[in-house]
């Protein structure tokens, strides 16, 4: 059996002190199939009208995404992401989107076929992360 691109390191809850985590160890092909697709994602939000002050911080939040995905592309090695539940949701509707739009019938260059197999298998390992990460904290045992 192949290797997963990616895997669910930790969820780390939010606690008083400690914004909520999760930690992602993703292969090279991962990183450099997530950096294509954010960019590409990115780039056609740009193309869109801005529609106000939100829009904009989600243009943002959208680029320093794509910057955090650059730099471990870059470096064509594996890599251990600590993500935010807010960046990973973008990340997850971002690739899903991505795959939704370049998944079509017809020609398609073999490395957007291989960017696409391996997002497929990298979206169901960020639902399960997102659905950790959501989950309620299950209550603190009582004295003992």
């Amino acid at each position: 059996m192949e290797e997963a691109p990616a895997q669910i390191l930790e969820v780390r809850p939010s606690r008083a002190d400690v914004e909520a985590s999760i930690t992602l160890a993703a292969s090279a092909e991962a990183c450099q199939a997530i950096f294509v697709a954010l960019s590409e994602q990115l780039d056609r939000k740009r193309t869109e009208p801005l529609e106000g002050a939100e829009h904009v911080h989600e243009l943002r939040r959208a680029a320093a995404l794509v910057e955090r995905f650059e730099a471990l592309a870059g470096t064509g090695a594996h890599a251990v992401i600590q993500l935010s539940p807010e960046e990973l949701r973008a990340c997850l509707l971002e690739l899903t989107g991505y795959a939704d739009r370049m998944d079509v019938d017809g020609f398609q260059p073999p490395e957007l076929r291989e960017r696409l197999e391996v997002i497929g298998r990298i979206n169901p390992v960020l639902w399960d992360a997102n659905a950790a990460a959501s989950a309620p904290l299950a209550p603190a045992p009582v004295g003992e």
